[in-house]
């Protein structure tokens, strides 16, 4: 059963550089012709709105699965009650707990946007900050000490790439680096060259995806190096894709039929 569809809600590069290596054809949120059947399977893109026509067919990511694991407060939620609660950093929706890590000893990020990317919505709560304020927002997450920051994918239960994030020669040298926050604003990139991370990176991702109920997506993950272990931080549903990763997304469809 060959997939030729996909759909996308908004404008996305890694809809439209998949488009092109698999030759889909991208079905419209308005005035689409398409006429949903099981026989036909659609590559949901991070969408959490898909018209009736294609809810008839085979959903690859279905919108109830996306719509849980892209709020981040739910996604969570979902892991705390699972077998893999261990697997992502402590969390609240408490401010007397973030005092609490603060006092401690621990920095905190604040979630001040459930379904931001990019680093959008995130506040770093510092614990050495004299006139710490600690501002609303509806998740508080333990800040995990990392050295390396990884984005694993994963199709059907396996692991097709993995993504180091990593400083970019070309960034704005007179900006001081914020290794907290390691987003493209910030000065980062994905590396897939000459990395090697430790095991149990894929296997949490693996783990995360099997909770989630999606048939694919990138996996954000530190390694704590002092404990030897990593966390989950999120699931994309629609990842940013070029190059290699492209044809990687390419062979782990077309290998499901």
């Amino acid at each position: 059963m060959k997939i030729n569809h996909i759909f996308t809600s908004k404008a996305s590069d890694g809809a439209n550089e998949l488009k092109k290596v698999m030759d889909l054809k991208r079905i419209k949120l308005e005035g689409s012709k398409f006429k949903g059947s099981q026989s036909k399977t659609v590559i949901n893109w991070g969408s959490v709105d898909l018209p009736k026509e294609v809810l008839n067919s085979r959903v690859l990511n279905r919108p109830e699965n996306i719509k849980s694991t892209s709020n981040k407060l739910n996604f969570f939620r979902i892991i705390s009650k699972s077998k893999h609660k261990d697997i992502i950093p402590p969390f609240t929706e408490s401010k007397e707990d973030v005092f609490k890590w603060l006092k401690e000893g621990h920095h905190v990020i604040a979630r001040t946007v459930l379904n931001g990317s990019g680093g959008v919505g995130i506040v770093v709560i510092h614990k050495d900050d004299d006139k710490v304020k600690v501002p609303d927002a509806p998740l508080y997450v333990l800040y995990i000490p990392k050295k390396e920051e990884y984005r694993v994918h994963v199709v059907n239960s396996k692991v097709i790439a993995v993504q180091r994030k990593t400083l970019s020669s070309k960034r704005d040298n007179t900006k001081e680096v914020n290794w907290k926050i390691r987003n493209l604003e910030n000065g980062f990139i994905y590396q897939r060259e000459n990395i090697n991370p430790d095991n149990s990176v894929l296997d949490v991702a693996v783990k995360a995806m099997g909770v989630s109920g999606l048939d694919f997506g990138a996996v954000d993950i530190v390694y704590h190096h002092k404990e030897k272990r990593p966390y989950v931080l999120e699931i994309n549903t629609a990842p940013g894709l070029q190059g290699t990763t492209v044809s990687d997304y390419k062979k782990a469809f077309e290998e499901l039929y």
